[in-house]
């Protein structure tokens, strides 16, 4: 049984039909799902730049607040300085 060429002509356009057909759909689906991903990734990155800008707003104010520290304990110990030699 052999196929007459107007009806392989036919056929093979029906089959790259469905070949488009085909390839748009996973296209569709690879963008939808890229689209999702990116999403969820935009998200997770939202949130640890704003945990990184909690970080650094502690971190600011724990050197702020040790700084000050420091400058009163030196005030103290030039205070015991100054004392020492004035009694030595």
């Amino acid at each position: 049984m052999s196929i007459d060429w107007p009806v392989a002509f036919v056929v093979m356009i029906a089959i790259a039909a469905c070949a488009g057909v085909m390839s748009e759909y996973v296209k569709s689906r690879s963008r939808s799902t890229q689209d999702e991903t990116g999403a969820k990734y935009a998200e997770q990155y939202r949130k640890m730049v704003e945990n990184y800008e909690t970080l650094a707003k502690e971190t600011r104010e724990a050197q702020a607040t040790l700084q000050s520290k420091l400058e009163e304990m030196q005030k103290k110990i030039d205070a015991m300085e100054k004392m020492l030699r004035e009694v030595g």
